[in-house]
Parts: structure tokens; C-alpha cells; sequence
């Protein structure tokens, strides 16, 4: 294991307490993949991609309030790059992979005005909503 990247490895050593070492090391290679991933796929520098990470894990989803974590964390573009978002640091964030999923072609100010919409109902309500609704029938309706 290379000095550089001890911190994700203390990180994962840290929050998955009573997990066996390869359930570990596997989740350790998941972050470091994911990085190299990211900065190939959205010509980013991996030393952003690193700080956004480090200060994202643990933390908690801007949307749902999910815990992110080495095995829910999914990179996110702020406006899609289907909707002219660029491949920059300023554009991206880490959220947890459900969200990212459910967001879909929605930019980050419209899926904030969904969640905001749903919590208004019980909970019966947005849980019906947060399971069926795609974000092509919302932004069909604006």
C-alpha cells in the first residue's frame, strides 16, 4: 500500500470496524478505482478528485441525507453534461449513488426544488415518490 493513499485506508479501517480485511482491501481498491476513473472520464485532476473525496466521506448526501461512504459514493455533475455542464471541479460533487441515479438529466438546482416538494407529503407519500418518480416526468412538468 502506497503512503500516499493511507488515508483512505485509515478511513475505511475506521468505518467498517468488525468487517473481515478482504471486505476491507476491497473497498480500499474501490475508492482508488473510482478516482482513476473519474479523472480519466472527466479530465479532472486526481489531486481535486482526492480532496473532494476525503471531505466527502463520512459526510452525509446533500439531497437525501444518506451517509456517504467508500460503497454508495458516486461523482455527480451539478448541471449534467447533457444540459451543457462542463467536466470541472466547480461542477461536481459526491453524493450517494441512489441520488445520483434518481437525478439523472436534473441539475442540481432542480433536484434541491424535488427534494423540497417531497418532504411537504407524509411519509408514505415520498417514499412512493423517492422510489417511482424519474426525473424525466419532473422535468416534464417545469
Amino acid at each position: 500500500m502506497s503512503k500516499k493513499y493511507t488515508w483512505y485506508w485509515n478511513y475505511i479501517q475506521e468505518n467498517n470496524k468488525g468487517r473481515q480485511n478482504k471486505t476491507k482491501e476491497k473497498l480500499y481498491r474501490r475508492v482508488l478505482s473510482a478516482r482513476r476513473r473519474w479523472s480519466k472520464n472527466y479530465n479532472l485532476p486526481l489531486k481535486e478528485i482526492d480532496s473532494l473525496i476525503k471531505e466527502s466521506l463520512g459526510g452525509y448526501c446533500r439531497y437525501c441525507g444518506e451517509e456517504i461512504t467508500t460503497e454508495n459514493m458516486a461523482l455527480d455533475h451539478k448541471t449534467p453534461q447533457s444540459r451543457g455542464g462542463k467536466d470541472s471541479i466547480s461542477n461536481v460533487h459526491i453524493v450517494c449513488q441512489p441520488c445520483n441515479k434518481k437525478k439523472g438529466i436534473l441539475t442540481h438546482k432542480e433536484y434541491t426544488k424535488l427534494w423540497d416538494v417531497v418532504f411537504m407529503w407524509d411519509d408514505e407519500a415520498q417514499k412512493y415518490i423517492n422510489q417511482s418518480l424519474s426525473s424525466q416526468v419532473w422535468s416534464q412538468w417545469n
